[in-house]
């Protein structure tokens, strides 16, 4: 699921001038820079998820868990 979920992760977050790199190191808990942290939190504000399998949700659980995650590195920075 961790693999699944980090791959379906930087396929939406990539864009809007974002760097698969720049979402990898956000998704890794590094704090990104600010002009990063203002996109990440753009696209973040505006991404949709929908579990694959339609299954146990543990998907929807885990994404929810990593974004929650970056989004903690992302506001502070923001800030």
């Amino acid at each position: 699921v961790e693999h699944a979920t980090s791959e379906a992760l930087r396929h939406a977050l990539t864009g809007n001038g974002l760097t698969p790199e720049a979402i990898d190191h956000a998704l890794a808990g590094h704090a990104p820079s600010a002009d990063d942290a203002r996109r990440l939190h753009a696209r973040v504000a505006a991404l949709r998820l929908l579990d694959p399998a339609c299954g146990s949700g543990a998907f929807l659980v885990h994404a929810l868990e990593r974004l929650a995650e970056m989004l903690r590195y992302v506001l502070r920075e923001k800030a």
